[in-house]
């Protein structure tokens, strides 16, 4: 919800975009921030870790990565993480990879680039009502 000064009043909850694409990351935060969601951005994995020493509610996760690619940063995620939703081409790593790396229990979806925006805004929406299922 926008207030006066265009500002985030009372956002839906808050999403890491994690992509080293610039142009796709900034499309995937406009998408966002205009569905009412705070967004925070990272170009890498090792960005992406910092940035979640702060509260993140789902992190939109492309698989590779410079520096610290998907499957790296799921498997240093420590409880209780975000709602990852893998988003790839999956041209270097498939779903069956990360089934392999005994990674699935930490990714809530996965969807293929390139993804059609009510797609992407179900999947978040999806996650953050499971995220709130689960705190109640």
């Amino acid at each position: 919800m926008l207030g006066p000064s265009s500002e985030v009043v009372d956002p839906r909850g808050t999403v890491l975009v994690s992509d080293d694409d610039p142009a796709l990351r900034e499309t995937l935060v406009d998408i966002l921030t205009l569905d009412g969601y705070q967004v925070l951005q990272a170009a890498d994995g090792e960005e992406a870790l910092r940035k979640l020493a702060q509260p993140v509610d789902v992190m939109l996760l492309d698989l590779a990565m410079p520096k610290l690619d998907g499957l790296s940063v799921l498997e240093v995620l420590e409880p209780p993480p975000p709602k990852v939703i893998l988003l790839s081409a999956f041209a270097y790593f498939s779903p069956e990879d990360i089934d392999h790396a005994g990674l699935r229990k930490k990714v809530t979806r996965a969807l293929r680039k390139p993804c059609p925006p009510d797609v992407l805004l179900a999947a978040v929406n999806d996650a953050i009502d499971e995220l709130r299922r689960e705190e109640a």
